[in-house]
Protein backbone atom coordinates (compact mmCIF):
# COMPACT_ATOMS: atom_id res chain seq x y z
CA UNK A 1 0.00 0.00 0.00
CA UNK A 2 2.86 2.20 0.94
CA UNK A 3 4.74 1.69 -2.11
CA UNK A 4 1.39 2.35 -4.15
CA UNK A 5 1.17 6.11 -2.52
CA UNK A 6 4.63 6.70 -3.16
CA UNK A 7 4.04 5.88 -7.21
CA UNK A 8 0.79 7.97 -7.32
CA UNK A 9 2.74 10.50 -4.99
CA UNK A 10 5.39 10.48 -7.97
CA UNK A 11 3.13 10.54 -11.02
CA UNK A 12 1.12 13.63 -9.59
CA UNK A 13 4.59 15.32 -8.81
CA UNK A 14 5.59 14.82 -12.07
CA UNK A 15 2.81 15.62 -13.88
CA UNK A 16 3.08 18.97 -11.69
CA UNK A 17 6.02 20.09 -12.73
CA UNK A 18 5.14 18.60 -16.98
CA UNK A 19 2.70 21.59 -16.48
CA UNK A 20 4.46 24.54 -14.77
CA UNK A 21 7.15 23.83 -17.24
CA UNK A 22 4.25 24.53 -19.90
CA UNK A 23 3.27 27.69 -18.15
CA UNK A 24 6.43 29.33 -17.48
CA UNK A 25 7.93 28.10 -20.76
CA UNK A 26 5.61 27.00 -23.52
CA UNK A 27 2.53 28.63 -23.17
CA UNK A 28 1.28 28.14 -26.69
CA UNK A 29 1.46 24.04 -26.36
CA UNK A 30 -0.12 24.70 -23.07
CA UNK A 31 -3.18 26.17 -24.61
CA UNK A 32 -2.94 23.55 -27.64
CA UNK A 33 -3.00 21.15 -24.89
CA UNK A 34 -6.03 22.52 -23.31
CA UNK A 35 -7.61 22.95 -26.37
CA UNK A 36 -7.26 19.42 -27.21
CA UNK A 37 -8.96 18.24 -23.87
CA UNK A 38 -11.80 20.36 -24.61
CA UNK A 39 -12.27 19.08 -27.90
CA UNK A 40 -12.04 15.28 -26.26
CA UNK A 41 -14.12 15.50 -23.51
CA UNK A 42 -17.19 17.08 -25.37
CA UNK A 43 -18.16 13.88 -27.23
CA UNK A 44 -17.16 12.02 -24.17
CA UNK A 45 -19.33 13.46 -21.90
CA UNK A 46 -22.36 14.27 -24.82
CA UNK A 47 -22.13 10.61 -25.75
CA UNK A 48 -22.85 9.77 -21.61
CA UNK A 49 -25.70 11.42 -21.38
CA UNK A 50 -27.52 11.55 -24.65
CA UNK A 51 -26.87 8.40 -25.92
CA UNK A 52 -29.54 5.35 -25.36
CA UNK A 53 -26.82 2.35 -26.58
CA UNK A 54 -22.60 2.89 -27.22
CA UNK A 55 -22.49 5.08 -24.39
CA UNK A 56 -18.58 5.13 -24.38
CA UNK A 57 -18.44 5.75 -28.34
CA UNK A 58 -17.13 9.74 -27.28
CA UNK A 59 -14.60 8.08 -25.32
CA UNK A 60 -12.39 7.58 -28.58
CA UNK A 61 -12.08 11.02 -28.78
CA UNK A 62 -9.52 10.62 -25.61
CA UNK A 63 -7.09 9.24 -27.99
CA UNK A 64 -6.41 12.63 -30.10
CA UNK A 65 -6.13 13.31 -26.77
CA UNK A 66 -3.36 11.46 -25.89
CA UNK A 67 -1.60 11.84 -28.76
CA UNK A 68 -1.40 15.21 -28.46
CA UNK A 69 -0.10 15.17 -24.73
CA UNK A 70 3.00 12.61 -26.13
CA UNK A 71 3.68 15.21 -29.23
CA UNK A 72 3.77 17.73 -26.49
CA UNK A 73 6.47 15.69 -24.11
CA UNK A 74 8.39 15.07 -27.44
CA UNK A 75 8.50 18.45 -28.04
CA UNK A 76 9.67 19.39 -24.97
CA UNK A 77 12.47 16.73 -24.44
CA UNK A 78 13.93 18.09 -27.89
CA UNK A 79 13.53 21.64 -27.84
CA UNK A 80 16.52 22.64 -26.09
CA UNK A 81 18.45 20.86 -28.92
CA UNK A 82 16.17 22.66 -32.61
CA UNK A 83 14.05 25.07 -30.73
CA UNK A 84 12.52 26.38 -33.92
CA UNK A 85 11.91 23.38 -35.96
CA UNK A 86 10.15 21.64 -32.65
CA UNK A 87 7.69 24.99 -32.54
CA UNK A 88 6.90 24.31 -36.21
CA UNK A 89 6.28 20.70 -36.15
CA UNK A 90 4.89 21.12 -32.94
CA UNK A 91 2.08 23.41 -34.39
CA UNK A 92 1.74 21.63 -37.34
CA UNK A 93 1.00 18.43 -35.90
CA UNK A 94 -1.27 19.99 -33.22
CA UNK A 95 -2.95 21.87 -35.60
CA UNK A 96 -3.94 18.92 -37.68
CA UNK A 97 -4.54 16.74 -34.92
CA UNK A 98 -7.14 19.47 -32.71
CA UNK A 99 -8.59 21.27 -36.37
CA UNK A 100 -9.20 17.66 -38.28
CA UNK A 101 -9.26 14.68 -36.13
CA UNK A 102 -11.06 16.42 -33.39
CA UNK A 103 -12.91 18.99 -34.12
CA UNK A 104 -13.85 18.53 -37.90
CA UNK A 105 -14.20 14.56 -37.32
CA UNK A 106 -16.09 15.03 -33.72
CA UNK A 107 -18.71 17.00 -35.53
CA UNK A 108 -19.52 14.55 -37.64
CA UNK A 109 -19.36 11.66 -35.81
CA UNK A 110 -21.90 13.26 -33.31
CA UNK A 111 -23.99 13.71 -36.25
CA UNK A 112 -23.81 9.78 -35.71
CA UNK A 113 -24.56 9.79 -32.28
CA UNK A 114 -27.81 11.74 -33.32
CA UNK A 115 -28.78 8.89 -35.95
CA UNK A 116 -28.05 6.22 -33.48
CA UNK A 117 -30.28 7.75 -31.20
CA UNK A 118 -33.11 8.75 -33.88
CA UNK A 119 -32.64 4.53 -35.19
CA UNK A 120 -33.04 3.15 -31.62
CA UNK A 121 -35.92 5.08 -30.72
CA UNK A 122 -37.71 4.33 -34.33
CA UNK A 123 -39.81 1.42 -32.83
CA UNK A 124 -40.27 2.25 -29.62
CA UNK A 125 -43.72 4.13 -28.59
CA UNK A 126 -42.08 5.30 -25.20
CA UNK A 127 -39.87 8.01 -27.60
CA UNK A 128 -42.97 8.43 -29.44
CA UNK A 129 -43.16 12.30 -28.43
CA UNK A 130 -39.68 12.61 -29.63
CA UNK A 131 -40.19 9.86 -33.05
CA UNK A 132 -42.64 12.50 -34.32
CA UNK A 133 -40.48 15.68 -34.25
CA UNK A 134 -38.66 14.60 -37.30
CA UNK A 135 -41.34 14.13 -39.82
CA UNK A 136 -43.00 17.51 -41.73
CA UNK A 137 -45.58 18.78 -39.81
CA UNK A 138 -48.31 18.93 -41.87
CA UNK A 139 -48.36 15.79 -42.44
CA UNK A 140 -48.09 14.14 -39.35
CA UNK A 141 -51.05 16.52 -37.88
CA UNK A 142 -53.60 14.11 -37.77
CA UNK A 143 -51.19 12.22 -35.59
CA UNK A 144 -52.37 12.22 -31.44
CA UNK A 145 -49.61 14.99 -29.79
CA UNK A 146 -49.39 12.01 -27.05
CA UNK A 147 -50.53 8.44 -26.71
CA UNK A 148 -53.96 7.86 -24.97
CA UNK A 149 -53.14 6.69 -21.69
CA UNK A 150 -55.93 3.71 -22.52
CA UNK A 151 -54.32 2.93 -25.64
CA UNK A 152 -53.25 -1.05 -25.54
CA UNK A 153 -51.10 -3.03 -28.04
CA UNK A 154 -49.20 0.19 -28.79
CA UNK A 155 -46.74 -0.34 -31.85
CA UNK A 156 -44.72 2.16 -33.10
CA UNK A 157 -42.70 1.90 -36.30
CA UNK A 158 -41.00 4.64 -38.24
CA UNK A 159 -37.70 5.53 -40.39
CA UNK A 160 -35.94 7.99 -42.48
CA UNK A 161 -33.70 7.10 -45.04
CA UNK A 162 -31.65 10.53 -45.73
CA UNK A 163 -29.80 9.28 -48.69
CA UNK A 164 -33.25 8.46 -51.05
CA UNK A 165 -35.62 10.81 -48.99
CA UNK A 166 -37.97 8.27 -48.29
CA UNK A 167 -39.59 8.87 -44.90
CA UNK A 168 -42.27 6.50 -42.91
CA UNK A 169 -44.18 6.87 -39.71
CA UNK A 170 -46.70 4.21 -38.07
CA UNK A 171 -48.63 4.71 -34.85
CA UNK A 172 -51.16 1.74 -34.36
CA UNK A 173 -53.43 0.72 -31.05
CA UNK A 174 -56.37 -0.75 -29.70
CA UNK A 175 -59.27 1.59 -29.12
CA UNK A 176 -62.89 1.61 -28.61
CA UNK A 177 -65.35 2.22 -31.44
CA UNK A 178 -66.46 5.17 -29.70
CA UNK A 179 -62.45 6.91 -30.09
CA UNK A 180 -62.02 5.39 -33.68
CA UNK A 181 -65.56 7.02 -35.13
CA UNK A 182 -64.22 10.10 -33.02
CA UNK A 183 -61.51 10.21 -34.60
CA UNK A 184 -62.41 9.68 -38.39
CA UNK A 185 -65.18 12.46 -37.91
CA UNK A 186 -62.29 14.98 -37.56
CA UNK A 187 -61.28 14.87 -41.12
CA UNK A 188 -62.27 15.02 -44.72
CA UNK A 189 -60.90 12.16 -46.52
CA UNK A 190 -59.61 11.94 -50.33
CA UNK A 191 -60.61 7.88 -50.44
CA UNK A 192 -61.22 5.25 -48.72
CA UNK A 193 -58.41 2.39 -50.00
CA UNK A 194 -57.02 -0.90 -49.24
CA UNK A 195 -53.51 -1.83 -48.21
CA UNK A 196 -52.90 -3.48 -51.79
CA UNK A 197 -51.60 -0.07 -53.42
CA UNK A 198 -47.75 0.70 -53.71
CA UNK A 199 -47.80 2.99 -51.62
CA UNK A 200 -48.81 0.69 -48.95
CA UNK A 201 -46.40 -1.90 -49.61
CA UNK A 202 -43.71 -1.70 -46.85
CA UNK A 203 -45.97 0.42 -44.60
CA UNK A 204 -45.05 -0.79 -41.07
CA UNK A 205 -42.02 -2.95 -41.65
CA UNK A 206 -42.14 -6.47 -40.55
CA UNK A 207 -44.30 -6.30 -37.14
CA UNK A 208 -47.22 -3.96 -37.55
CA UNK A 209 -49.56 -6.07 -39.58
CA UNK A 210 -52.11 -4.08 -41.31
CA UNK A 211 -53.59 -6.40 -43.84
CA UNK A 212 -56.97 -6.19 -43.00
CA UNK A 213 -57.35 -2.46 -42.29
CA UNK A 214 -58.80 -0.01 -44.24
CA UNK A 215 -57.06 3.06 -44.76
CA UNK A 216 -58.72 6.58 -44.91
CA UNK A 217 -56.31 8.83 -47.09
CA UNK A 218 -56.76 12.44 -46.12
CA UNK A 219 -54.30 13.63 -48.82
CA UNK A 220 -51.84 11.57 -51.18
CA UNK A 221 -51.69 8.93 -54.33
CA UNK A 222 -51.39 5.68 -54.93
CA UNK A 223 -48.21 5.19 -57.18
CA UNK A 224 -44.66 4.33 -56.66
CA UNK A 225 -43.40 8.01 -55.26
CA UNK A 226 -46.55 9.35 -53.80
CA UNK A 227 -46.85 10.92 -50.15
CA UNK A 228 -49.68 9.13 -48.76
CA UNK A 229 -51.09 9.96 -44.70
CA UNK A 230 -54.12 8.94 -43.45
CA UNK A 231 -56.12 6.35 -40.87
CA UNK A 232 -56.70 2.80 -40.92
CA UNK A 233 -59.14 0.92 -39.56
CA UNK A 234 -59.44 -2.50 -39.12
CA UNK A 235 -62.28 -4.65 -39.74
CA UNK A 236 -63.58 -5.10 -36.40
CA UNK A 237 -63.09 -1.73 -35.68
CA UNK A 238 -61.08 -2.45 -32.40
CA UNK A 239 -57.77 -0.84 -33.62
CA UNK A 240 -56.67 2.39 -35.36
CA UNK A 241 -53.41 3.71 -37.01
CA UNK A 242 -51.96 6.81 -38.23
CA UNK A 243 -49.84 6.49 -41.19
CA UNK A 244 -47.49 8.73 -43.53
CA UNK A 245 -45.47 7.57 -45.98
CA UNK A 246 -43.34 8.56 -48.50
CA UNK A 247 -41.27 5.96 -50.64
CA UNK A 248 -38.44 6.47 -52.20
Amino acid sequence: MKISQNVTGDTLLLFKKFFTLLKQEHKFLLSALILSFVCAIIPCVYSLFTLFEYKYLGFIFLIPFVITLLITIIAIKIYKYIPKFTNVLTFLLNSFIILIVQILIGLFVLSFFALINEEYMSDKPEFYEEVITNFPEERIAHFPKHIPTNAQNVQLHSGTHYFFGSQEIVLKFDADKQYIENELKKYKFKSKENTNHYAFSTMGGENIKIDDFTLYVIDGGLDRWAKNYGIGVNKEFNQILYYYTNPD
